[in-house]
């Protein structure tokens, strides 16, 4: 299953502190455009530049596409993870267990861009953020480990993503 606006965005936030990414709020409203909670599945494949359910992201066609700025860039690294979380086993950590963490991490950055007058795209992407404040919150406390090795599964996309498109090390 792909990951809820809530990972893409903490997943986000963990690669801002890695590379210099000059409008951080246009890059996570770009992470967060993607994944619309009220569009239809053609829309979905359209934003996820995929051609049925079961493809990746095209990632070639998405460049070939979009003109390059901090929001296209979130949206691109957003497709990007889709793509590589497939791969990712992550063990027992549950749905559940992943929005305590993710907003643990985000709610600032919420708060943060609900200050900000947005249109077209970015107003999508932030009614996409917004419906994480309507989203019941499990109510119990994670394992100290286990927010450990989800935190370790996010950095290690993030180290992998640096890796390919920045050549860190």
């Amino acid at each position: 299953a792909m990951p809820r606006v809530s990972t893409h965005l903490h997943i986000a936030l963990k690669l801002s502190n890695a590379i210099c990414i000059k409008d951080l709020s246009s890059f996570l409203l770009g992470n967060a455009y993607p994944d619309c909670w009220k569009t239809s599945i053609e829309n979905s494949l359209c934003y996820h530049y995929k051609d049925d359910l079961s493809s990746l992201c095209n990632l070639e066609r998405f460049k070939e596409t979009e003109e390059m700025n901090d929001f296209s860039f979130g949206h691109y690294f957003h497709l990007w993870v889709d793509n590589r979380i497939l791969g990712v086993d992550v063990n027992d950590i549950s749905k559940n267990d992943c929005l305590i963490c993710d907003m643990a991490v985000i709610t600032p950055i919420i708060q943060q861009l609900k200050q900000l007058k947005v249109t077209g795209k970015k107003y999508q992407s932030m009614q996409n953020i917004l419906e994480l404040e309507s989203e019941p919150m499990p109510l119990y406390l994670i394992p100290e480990d286990k927010k450990k090795r989800y935190d370790a599964i996010l950095d290690m996309l993030v180290d992998e993503f640096t890796k390919e498109h920045f050549n860190r090390v």
